[in-house]
């Protein structure tokens, strides 16, 4: 895959970056949506076992609340499948649940997808289609796909490059709370652009 030198990439998908809150009680919110108790015991699982996270607990939660309707439990165990994490890496099952979650415009969901076309991750390698995932995430405000779709415009990859447009992508996902977009902000000034 061709990179912009020096320019920091997500190196992994989105969802499974994001922390899960902390409940040293042990208590499930009640059910505001479809699956949210199963989702938010599948958040527990996944964070709070105490000899580490518990990947396939909080799967079979996820799948429940998946099933419910719940967008964000699809786009966690579509992460799951994705990284093998706790579970053999499945990339079947990774594109289905994610496909559903960006179904339901889940943004870490669509941003996930866009990852695995980046990197041929179980998909033929399609930077136009990337690219067009990262800026759909993007549009709906996830900070991660901002970055990646300014990288996108560094690059070139599957859109022209544009530092222009890739300043005004990592400002956005700056402002969002992407650290990597400060660094590659950093970079696109150090380099002239």
């Amino acid at each position: 895959m061709p990179a912009a030198p020096g320019f920091t990439y997500l190196p992994q998908p989105y969802a499974a970056q994001q922390s899960a809150t902390s409940n040293p009680w042990n208590v499930v919110s009640a059910s505001t949506g479809p699956g949210d108790a199963e989702y938010q015991l599948g958040q527990q699982c996944r964070a709070g076992s105490p000899d580490g996270e518990d990947y396939l607990r909080a799967l079979g939660h996820y799948l429940k609340a998946a099933q419910a309707g719940n967008a964000e439990a699809m786009c966690m165990a579509g992460n799951i499948y994705l990284m093998g994490l706790g579970t053999p890496k499945d990339n079947s099952q990774a594109m289905y649940w994610l496909r559903a979650g960006a179904a339901l415009d889940n943004p870490g969901s669509i941003n996930n997808l866009g990852y695995m076309y980046k990197y041929g991750d179980g998909v033929p390698q399609d930077y136009n289609q990337a690219a067009s995932y990262f800026r759909h995430a993007a549009d709906l405000g996830l900070p991660d796909a901002e970055n990646n779709i300014g990288l996108s415009c560094v690059a070139g990859l599957g859109i022209p490059q544009d530092y222009v447009q890739a300043r005004y992508w990592f400002e956005k996902a700056k402002a969002g709370g992407c650290d990597k977009a400060v660094k590659n902000l950093e970079k696109l000034t150090a380099s002239g652009h």
